[in-house]
């Protein structure tokens, strides 16, 4: 655990986990048992990545408990799959699958490959008093990445020896060590652009949940994106009405031969607030009714979502008390952790937060 999911340091740590344990508390006895010990239960893994799926889970569990539906869990339809939720309400009844998507292999190993090397650029730069830029064509072989560093600590050596600039260049990668001072401004270390269409890997993930829920009948699709599409391509620079527009476009191609998907979500998750200055945001397509927002969570956090409607069921128009609405899931999250320790029988959260924060202030 690093210091900022740590809970005596963070209130982002401290809320996040307090979220966490109120959700499983609303739980009905049924639900948590399942959650637990079923067949796809928590303690039957090992793996993060399922725990975090539990998390979301928990996250849309507590939404629609909030918004008076009942819940159960992996209900198994007539093809014997079991989707992750089912909810009902009056005589509405929905499945919904969640599913989180984050960067694929080759990203991954470029990002451990870029700490690796960044590691021993700082030791080398420490160590002969040089100023090294790097810049690497491609992911490197466990071979190519375990002799590097030696090529490196050559031209770093070479450069406090003679005073003057030595350089090395292979098909892949080329390195300059510089004396201090003389290294140009701009980038110091480069990795490899790496080309892929991050839309197609949303496409297969929405077209493999769509094909689970076949039989189940009316079904929302929930994904929180960590892929990078919305970080890591051009859309980064586009507004969030451009984002809507492209996502609920290219929503509505993959989905074209599933009728019974009557909606998807694409969060980018409850993430830290990064710039508390930019205002909350909020835009609809009139004629489809698809909505993106931007929402401030609690403890110095965000959110963009965006709800995406992509059937309607043949025109029907349905009443208020039976439709299933997640866009105002994500429009009043910020009141939900309160909302919950009321329900609970516990103190609000928020001026707990606040106390503790001047608490340390004064401590200091």
């Amino acid at each position: 655990m690093t210091l900022a999911v740590w809970p005596l340091n963070s209130p982002w740590a401290t809320t996040d986990l307090v979220e966490r344990a109120a959700r499983i508390a609303l739980l009905d006895e049924a639900v948590r048992k399942q959650l637990t010990d079923g067949p796809n239960g928590i303690r039957r893994s090992n793996s993060a990545e399922e725990f975090d799926h539990l998390d979301v889970i928990l996250e849309t569990i507590g939404f629609a408990i909030r918004d008076g539906w009942a819940v159960e869990v992996e209900v198994a339809t007539p093809s014997g799959r079991m989707p992750d939720l089912r909810i009902s309400r009056h005589s509405m009844r929905y499945t919904i699958e969640v599913t989180l998507l984050g960067t694929d292999r080759e990203w991954r190993k470029m990002d451990r490959q870029q700490d690796a090397l960044g590691f021993v650029l700082h030791s080398l730069e420490r160590r002969h008093d040089v100023e090294l830029t790097l810049s690497v064509e491609r992911n490197l072989t466990d071979e190519e990445l375990a002799s590097f560093p030696t090529l490196l600590e050559a031209i770093a050596a070479q450069c406090a020896e003679g005073h003057r600039a030595a350089y090395v260049e292979l098909d892949y990668a080329h390195a300059t060590a510089y004396p201090p001072g003389e290294r140009s401004d701009g980038t110091v270390q480069e990795g490899p652009a790496l080309g892929s269409d991050l839309w197609q890997r949303v496409a297969r993930r929405l077209k493999e949940k769509a094909s689970r829920t076949e039989g189940a009948g009316h079904t929302w699709i929930r994904i929180d994106e960590g892929s990078g599409l919305l970080l890591l391509t051009p859309a980064y620079h586009w507004s969030i009405t451009e984002q809507l527009t492209a996502l609920e476009r290219n929503v509505k191609l993959a989905l074209v031969d599933y009728e019974h998907v009557r909606g998807v979500v694409i969060t980018t998750g409850a993430g830290r607030d990064w710039n508390i200055r930019s205002p909350e945001l909020g835009q609809q397509n009139p004629l489809s009714g698809a909505i993106a927002q931007e929402r401030r969570l609690p403890a110095g956090r965000r959110r963009r979502s965006f709800v995406i409607p992509v059937s309607s069921g043949a025109g029907v128009i349905l009443p208020d008390y039976v439709r299933l609405d997640p866009a105002w899931w994500f429009r009043e999250e910020y009141g939900w952790i309160d909302w919950a320790l009321s329900a609970l029988d516990k103190p609000a959260l928020t001026p707990f937060l606040v106390r503790e924060q001047r608490y340390k202030l004064s401590a200091r």
